[in-house]
């Protein structure tokens, strides 16, 4: 499950890779924009405030563009402290082989990291880099490689 959500961002074997910018998607570009209170930053992230985010853009070190099938990807980050991720119709292969996972998330609010399931093998953190009402910047790595996500407020 530790890779589920890094799919955010991953899964190549299955997916195609857009180029950008010819088929409408953008690069990631973001300013360094984050909440002011601990409050302000879960209700932005939680579903008290519709948390159900969708990716827009991903981009992974070395590869050049956008895998289509995360295109379709949903998450919802719960205020009772769960998630429910939804990996659209198109799934990516490998450890993205169904569509609805969930599980725990917390807010490590003086770090700017969310982190996925604490305390399991699959537990990981995403690196809050932006975060505004409607739209999310969040980076981390996988296999040794950077990767940058954005998300919208679906």
């Amino acid at each position: 499950m530790k890779q589920l959500i890094i799919i955010f961002i991953i899964g190549i074997t299955a997916c195609t890779v857009i180029e950008s910018p010819e088929e409408g998607i953008e690069a990631i570009t973001f300013q360094n924009i984050f909440p002011t209170s601990q409050s302000e930053t879960s209700s932005i992230l939680n579903s008290t405030s519709n948390g159900t985010w969708k990716i827009t853009g991903f981009e992974m070190e070395s590869i050049n563009g956008f895998q289509s099938c995360r295109m379709d990807d949903l998450i919802t980050l719960k205020n009772d402290g769960t998630y429910d991720y939804d990996g659209g119709t198109k799934l990516c292969g490998a450890e993205d082989d169904q569509l609805i996972k969930s599980g725990t998330w917390i807010l490590d609010y003086p770090s700017r990291v969310i982190i996925i399931d604490q305390g399991t093998e699959n537990e990981f953190s995403l690196y809050i880099e932006s975060l505004t009402e409607n739209e999310a910047i969040f980076s981390t790595s996988y296999l040794g490689l950077d990767i940058l996500g954005r998300f919208q407020k679906n």
